[in-house]
């Protein structure tokens, strides 16, 4: 079993230092989980929100996702 510490990175805006985004990623047992939390004090994400992409390193699938939709379809 693989387990490790989650991984939190930290943006910031150039324009409005209250700006800030948080990504959260653990990765439990070639599972991950992706966690994003919008900090942002005087404005909110506009449609169509956030993107979050990533490579294929074999043929893996997405088997469950929540809170999120997908836009692009690969092979």
């Amino acid at each position: 079993m693989f387990h490790c510490s989650p991984l939190v990175l930290i943006t910031h805006s150039t324009f409005d230092v209250t700006n800030i985004n948080s990504y959260k990623l653990h990765f439990i047992d070639r599972q991950a989980v992706v966690t994003m939390y919008n900090f942002q004090k005087y404005r909110y994400i506009s449609p169509p929100g956030w993107t979050l992409s990533w490579f294929w390193a074999n043929k893996e699938v997405i088997w469950n996702m929540f809170g999120g939709q997908a836009t692009e379809q690969g092979n």
